[in-house]
C-alpha cells in the first residue's frame, strides 16, 4: 500500500512538473559581431548559419564546455559559443540599497501595516523568492539562518537598468513570453509601471516587475537608470521617472479637495489614504502622470496634475464650466403613423414562439412600439484580462426572446417597423469564397440615408422622471442586491461602461462606448419594459448591458461626464447601438452579421474594422475543433433537419466576407444562427477562412470575434490612439447618424 502511494505521489509529481518545464524556455541575445550557428558543439562543425549580433536565440540546453544548444528565429536547431552569448541578469538577486545607508526594515507582510521582523544593513546580498511589483518576497541570509520577509522593490538593487513602461494612451502593455509579438501574452503591465530591465537585443526586452518576468517590445520602455534609483528622464508619457526628491503639496481642484495615494501608478490600484489640499508629500519619482511619493512613512503614487511644485500649498482655483458644442438638430419632423387601437384575439392566441438565441424578435409591452434584440458576444480587456499566463475573456452572451403576444398584434409591429425602417438594402451576397470586398481605403456609400427627424431631446419618455438637472432617472433593479435604485441615467452609465470596456483604455474609446451605452439605454426603456416589476431597466445581462459598478475608475467617470447626454440620433429615431469585439477587418452589415429579418438598417455599413496590432491574438483570430455530434445538434438548434454529418462549406458569403449560410449534409443553416448554437466563444465569428472535416471532426479557423455590426471596440481602442475623437470613432461606424444631445 505505502509503495502504491509513493508512485501514485511521484506521478502527480511529474505530471504536475511536466507544464513547468514545458514553460521554462529562456533566451539569450548575440554580442560581439554575427556568430556561427554550428552543427556541434565545436567551432570545427559544419556551420547552419550566420546570425547577427542582437537577434534572440532561445536555449535549449547547456550542451558545457562553454557552448549552448539553441534554436534561432527561422526554426533551425543547433550550438552556439557561450562567451557571444548575452545570458543577462538574473531577477533572482539582489542588493539591498538605501540612499543614505543604514538599514532597511523587513517586514512580515506587504505594506507598511505589517510588523517588522528584522532591520537589513544597506549593502547586504538579498534573494528574490517572489518578484511582485510594490513589495518582493525575499530571502535574507542572517549568521546560521536565513530570514524570509517583505521589503519594498525600491530598496532592492538587482544591478541592471530600469525603465518605467511609457505609451503615448495609457493603458497596458503585453508581457510575453519570448522576445517577439508572435509568443503568448503571460500577462500586462500598466503604464507607470516600473520594471527591471535584464536584457535586450533587437527591439525586445525581457523585463521583470509587477509580479511578472517575461519580455516586452523596446519601445515601449523608458529607461530611468540603473538599479532601484538612476536618474533618467521618464520619457514622452506617463511613468514615474526622474528621481531627485523634491517637495510638492496635494493640490485637487475639484469639489472633494482630497487626492488618492495609490499602491502602483493606476487609477484602479488600490487606495492606500487620502490627504487633503495642502498636504505636504515628498517627491522621490516624477513622471508627467504619476509621482512617487512619501506622505510622511507611507509610500505610493499620486497623480501629477494634483500636485502643486511652487514651493508653497496656493489654494485651487476652480475652472469655469466651459460651454458644451452644439450639434445639428433636426429641422422638420416627418410624420408617422401611429396605432391607435390594437384589435382583441381570443384568449389563448399567440404569436410567433420564441425564436432561437440570437435571432431578433419582436414584441410588445405598454408604451412599446417594436423591440430588437440580439445576442452580443464581446472581448472585454478589462482590467487583469492577461495575468498569470492567462486570458480572460469578456464572452458575455445576450440572448432576448419575446413571450407570447397575439398574431394581430405582432402583425402590426413588423408592419409599422417596416414603414419607419422602410429604404434600407439587403446585404449582397457573392455565393462564393471570394467575395467582392470594398478596396482597403474607401469606405462604401450609405445606401439610404436619415431624413431629417426629432431632436434627440424629444426621443426621452415622457414617462421618466428627470433630476434637479434635467436628467433622466431610472429605476434601476439591481440583480445582486434584489433591490430597485433610482439612478439618473449619467449615474447609471458608469458602471455600465465598466462592464463593457476596460477602465484604462484611451479615453477617446471610452467616450465612444458610453455615447453607445447612452443610446442602448434610451432606446431600451422608449421601446421595452423590464422583466422586473417595477424597473425601467436592470443590472441583469440578460436584459440590458453589462455592469461592474465595481470596476468604475476616475477615467470611466470623466468619459461619461464629457459625453453627458450624447446620443446617436438616426433621422429622428434612436439606431440600435451594436458593437463588438474585434470586425477581422471589416465589418457587417446588421443582415449579414445578426441575420436581422427587418428592413437592412441604412447606419450599419462595411466599413474597416480599423484594429491595429495591439488587439490581443484571440480576438483577431480563431480556430476551433467539433465533433460530429455537436455540429449535428447544433444545426438541428439553428433550424436544419439533419441526421448524419456527410459534409460541411459554406454556402454564401455577405459582403464583408462573413458567411450568411453554411450547407451541412447538404441542408442550407444561417452562419450566424449556427455560431450561437454551437457556441460563440469557440466559433468566434462567421468570417470564416478555413473550414473541412478530417478524422470525423470539424475543423474551422477565422478572423475577428463577435458579430461584427457596429463599433469594433478594438478598432475604437486603434482609432483612439491614432487621435480620433469619440465622435470620429462613432461616425465612423454608424453611416449617416448624427450625434446629438438629449439633455445638457
Amino acid at each position: 500500500m505505502r509503495k502504491n502511494l509513493l508512485r501514485l505521489l511521484a506521478l502527480l509529481t511529474l505530471l504536475f512538473a511536466l507544464p513547468a518545464m514545458a514553460l521554462a524556455a529562456d533566451y539569450a541575445v548575440i554580442r560581439g559581431g554575427r556568430l556561427h550557428l554550428r552543427e556541434y558543439a565545436s567551432s570545427g562543425s559544419r556551420s547552419l548559419g550566420l546570425y547577427d549580433s542582437g537577434t534572440w536565440v532561445e536555449l535549449v540546453e547547456n550542451a558545457g564546455s562553454g557552448w549552448w544548444s539553441v534554436r534561432t528565429p527561422d526554426g533551425k536547431r543547433g550550438y552556439m559559443a557561450q562567451s557571444y552569448l548575452n545570458l543577462g541578469a538574473s531577477a533572482e538577486s539582489g542588493t539591498v540599497r538605501y540612499a543614505n545607508g543604514g538599514y532597511v526594515n523587513l517586514r512580515s507582510g506587504p505594506s507598511l501595516d505589517y510588523s517588522v521582523l528584522m532591520r537589513v544593513t544597506s549593502g547586504t546580498s538579498v534573494t528574490v523568492v517572489n518578484d511582485s511589483y510594490e513589495w518582493n518576497y525575499i530571502a535574507v541570509p542572517t549568521s546560521g539562518s536565513t530570514v524570509y520577509g517583505y521589503m519594498h522593490d525600491s530598496f532592492i538593487d538587482r544591478g541592471t537598468a530600469t525603465a518605467t513602461i511609457t505609451t503615448k494612451y495609457g493603458g497596458k502593455v503585453n508581457v510575453r513570453s519570448g522576445p517577439g509579438s508572435s509568443y503568448k501574452s503571460v500577462g500586462s503591465l500598466a503604464t507607470g509601471t516600473r520594471v527591471t530591465v535584464l536584457l535586450s537585443g533587437n527591439g525586445w526586452s525581457r523585463i521583470s516587475g509587477g509580479g511578472l518576468t517575461g519580455y516586452m517590445a523596446s519601445s515601449y520602455l523608458s529607461a530611468t537608470g540603473s538599479g532601484s534609483g538612476g536618474s533618467g528622464s521618464s520619457g514622452s508619457s506617463g511613468g514615474t521617472g526622474s528621481t531627485s526628491s523634491t517637495t510638492a503639496y496635494v493640490n485637487n481642484p475639484r469639489s472633494t479637495q482630497v487626492l488618492n495615494l495609490r499602491e502602483s501608478p493606476s487609477q484602479t490600484a488600490r487606495s492606500i489614504g487620502q490627504y487633503r489640499n495642502g498636504t505636504q508629500v515628498k517627491v522621490v519619482s516624477y513622471g508627467s502622470t504619476w509621482c512617487e511619493v512619501y506622505v510622511g512613512t507611507r509610500h505610493g503614487y499620486m497623480m501629477t496634475q494634483y500636485l502643486s511644485f511652487n514651493g508653497t500649498y496656493t489654494p485651487p482655483t476652480y475652472p469655469t464650466t466651459t460651454s458644451v458644442p452644439s450639434y445639428p438638430s433636426a429641422t422638420s419632423v416627418p410624420s408617422y403613423p401611429t396605432v391607435t387601437s390594437v384589435p382583441s384575439t381570443p384568449s389563448g392566441s399567440t404569436g410567433p414562439a420564441a425564436g432561437t438565441a440570437g435571432t431578433l424578435a419582436v414584441s410588445a409591452g405598454s408604451g412599446s412600439t417594436l423591440i430588437n434584440m440580439y445576442a452580443a458576444h464581446r472581448l472585454l480587456p478589462k482590467r487583469g484580462t492577461v495575468r498569470g499566463g492567462f486570458v480572460y475573456l469578456g464572452k458575455k452572451l445576450r440572448t432576448l426572446s419575446p413571450g407570447g403576444m397575439d398574431m394581430k398584434r405582432w402583425l402590426l409591429m413588423v408592419m409599422l417597423a417596416a414603414a419607419l425602417t422602410a429604404g434600407g438594402c439587403a446585404a449582397r451576397g457573392t455565393g462564393t469564397d471570394k467575395p467582392a470586398l470594398p478596396r482597403p481605403d474607401e469606405t462604401p456609400a450609405a445606401d439610404a440615408q436619415a431624413s431629417p427627424g426629432r431632436a434627440a431631446a424629444e426621443l426621452v419618455p415622457d414617462r421618466l422622471d428627470r433630476d434637479a438637472e434635467g436628467v433622466p432617472v431610472l429605476r434601476v433593479y439591481d440583480v445582486k442586491n434584489k433591490q430597485i435604485e433610482r439612478l439618473s441615467v449619467e449615474e447609471y452609465l458608469p458602471a455600465v461602461l465598466a462592464g463593457e470596456m476596460a477602465g484604462d483604455w484611451p479615453l477617446e474609446a471610452l467616450k465612444a462606448q458610453a455615447i453607445l451605452a447612452r443610446t442602448f439605454v434610451l432606446q431600451f426603456v422608449t421601446q421595452k419594459t423590464s422583466m422586473y416589476d417595477g424597473a425601467d431597466i436592470s443590472t441583469d445581462i440578460k436584459e440590458a448591458q453589462a455592469y461592474d459598478a465595481a470596476g468604475v475608475n476616475e477615467r470611466i467617470r470623466q468619459a461619461v461626464a464629457q459625453t453627458r447626454g450624447q446620443v446617436l440620433n438616426a433621422g429622428g429615431e434612436l439606431p440600435y447601438a451594436w458593437f463588438h469585439a474585434h470586425s477581422g477587418g471589416l465589418t457587417a452589415r446588421a443582415k449579414e452579421g445578426l441575420d436581422y429579418e427587418k428592413a437592412e438598417p441604412y447606419y450599419t455599413q462595411c466599413v474597416k474594422g480599423m484594429e491595429n496590432d495591439e488587439a490581443p491574438p484571440e480576438a483577431a483570430h480563431w480556430e476551433a475543433t467539433f465533433t460530429a455530434a455537436e455540429v449535428l445538434a447544433a444545426a438541428r438548434d439553428a433550424g436544419a433537419s439533419v441526421s448524419e454529418l456527410t459534409g460541411i462549406s459554406i454556402g454564401q458569403r455577405g459582403e464583408s466576407g462573413r458567411a450568411t449560410t453554411l450547407l451541412i449534409s447538404g441542408r442550407e443553416v444561417s452562419a450566424p444562427a449556427f455560431r450561437l448554437a454551437i457556441g460563440s466563444t469557440k466559433m468566434r465569428s462567421c468570417l470564416i477562412e478555413s473550414l473541412r472535416v478530417e478524422d470525423g471532426q470539424v475543423i474551422m479557423s477565422g478572423k475577428g470575434y463577435g458579430h461584427g455590426v457596429g463599433m469594433s471596440q478594438w478598432g475604437a481602442y486603434a482609432m483612439a490612439q491614432a487621435g480620433k475623437t469619440a465622435q470620429e470613432i462613432v461616425l465612423h461606424y454608424f453611416t449617416g447618424v448624427t450625434l446629438d444631445r438629449a439633455w445638457e
